[in-house]
């Protein structure tokens, strides 16, 4: 069954909320941990229509944080599964939008349509916390609308970062990360306003690369990372390439290292966990995977 509810100036298509046997199926988690449901969120004012899957504690003792995903280019959501449900398993609401024309199964790929979503981001999360707000629905009192985050990969962190930039600026977001990513849409010309960014009040970051990307070179994450404000970290993958430590099995020991430190950082930040940055001091730097620098104040 699929029910379309207008919100403002946005229509929301929830899919799955119909009778038992069909809320079994659309939900049906690969975990017990981690449910995962799906709605199509439509901007009627900007007419972007944007899938988002979400990713979230089975059970939950009260709002959680929400952490907002951004997939690179020509990549949709399920291919970071592993590490969005690790997030979800560590007690965050995960919204992962496939955009309209960056993901890998749009009718046509157009990577210059990144310019357009920060503001799909921003509408998702407004769109989430109204949800949330509300006395009935499946996010109804889920999510903690003062503890938001944002996460992206690639040409996403490319986003992500911008959402730091003085154009695309959310006030909502509380800390953020980059994965693979850079101040660069192409070599040499700037993704957004380079005297915009990380200006106004520092949000704590986390930088994660891997050292043998050769799709983003990892020293333009160097870049971005001296320019940005404490609090900062830094976590260097060894040997990692531009999407196995984001998109592999979290046995492998890269992956592993980019879910534990992320949560480590979000923890820190989203949840006010004071043993959380001890924890990442010591799950950042880990012999012949990874390496963590750290900027906390």
């Amino acid at each position: 069954m699929i029910l379309a509810v207008v919100i403002g100036a946005s229509t929301l298509t929830v899919t799955g909320a119909g009778n038992a046997a069909e809320a079994t199926s659309a939900t049906k988690p690969s975990s017990s941990a981690v449910a995962t449901t799906t709605q199509t969120l439509v901007d009627t004012t900007r007419q972007r229509t944007l899938e988002t899957t979400f990713y979230s504690p089975r059970r939950s003792t009260g709002p959680a944080p929400l952490l907002l995903f951004v997939h690179g280019y020509d990549q949709s959501p399920t291919d970071y599964r592993n590490l969005l449900k690790a997030w979800a398993s560590a007690g965050y609401v995960v919204a992962a939008p496939k955009f309209p024309s960056t993901n890998r199964d749009a009718a046509s790929l157009d990577a210059s349509d990144y310019h357009n979503e920060p503001m799909d981001v921003s509408f998702v999360i407004s769109q989430v916390i109204a949800q949330s707000a509300a006395p009935t629905g499946s996010l109804s009192g889920r999510v903690d609308p003062t503890r938001v985050g944002v996460a992206g990969h690639s040409l996403g962190a490319e986003v992500v970062l911008g959402l730091l930039n003085r154009c695309c600026r959310d006030p909502r977001i509380r800390a953020a990360i980059s994965l693979a990513g850079s101040e660069q849409f192409n070599p040499g010309e700037p993704a957004f306003p380079p005297d915009g960014y990380f200006v106004g009040p520092p949000i704590p970051l986390l930088f994660v690369h891997g050292d043998a990307d050769h799709e983003n070179p990892y020293d333009r994450s160097v870049t971005a990372f001296a320019g940005a404000s404490a609090p900062k970290f830094f976590e260097t993958i060894h040997g990692g390439d531009h999407r196995l430590p984001y998109q592999d099995s979290l046995t492998h020991p890269g992956a592993h290292a980019v879910s534990t430190v992320t949560v480590d950082f979000l923890d820190a930040y989203l949840k006010a966990q004071p043993a959380a940055l001890t924890r990442l001091a010591r799950d950042g730097t880990i012999p012949n995977v990874a390496t963590l620098q750290a900027v906390p104040s």
